[in-house]
């Protein structure tokens, strides 16, 4: 009775401190921010934000903030205003890649091209302006179902 007491509170143990430390690793949430989800987008997007964002992009170009991780570009280019533009991919690469986190303060993507994909939860706003002919794309804001990108730009508002 007594080793099955002693070794029960052993595995006790054993799953409370991982569980402790998984809660405090926990990162900070942006309060009002809503579900974001973009599939094979073709046309643009801009995301102007705070939230945390993991993007792809296989044909086009980047435009972001500095504080924007931009992966697999040729062309870095340093824009006036302050962003970055990103064009070509590197060697090896099939597509770009971005991301940016909750921490990282506001941010802005612009995003042109085709086969946009982007999953995030974000708050602040939303232009799409899919492609005037063939397929544009779904997009889906807050959990809704999906739909498909409008051929004319549309801002939609990103928060509760």
């Amino acid at each position: 009775m007594r080793h099955s007491a002693v070794i029960g509170a052993l595995l006790l143990g054993a799953f409370a401190v991982p569980t402790a430390l998984v809660a405090q690793s926990v990162p900070a949430r942006t309060t009002g921010s809503v579900p974001l989800s973009l599939k094979y987008g073709r046309g643009l997007t801009i995301v102007k934000s705070r939230g945390a964002l993991l993007g792809r992009i296989n044909v086009g170009r980047i435009v972001a903030t500095p504080n924007v991780v931009v992966r697999c570009w040729r062309y870095k280019t340093r824009l006036a205003s302050g962003m970055v533009r990103y064009r070509g991919l590197g060697a090896g690469c099939a597509y770009k890649t971005f991301h940016v986190f909750s921490d990282d303060g506001r941010w802005r993507v612009r995003v042109k091209g085709r086969g946009i994909n982007v999953s995030g939860v974000a708050r602040g706003s939303l232009t799409l302006d899919g492609a005037n002919t063939g397929r544009t794309g779904t997009y889906s804001i807050a959990g809704s179902r999906y739909r498909r990108w409008p051929r004319r730009p549309h801002t939609y508002s990103l928060s509760q």
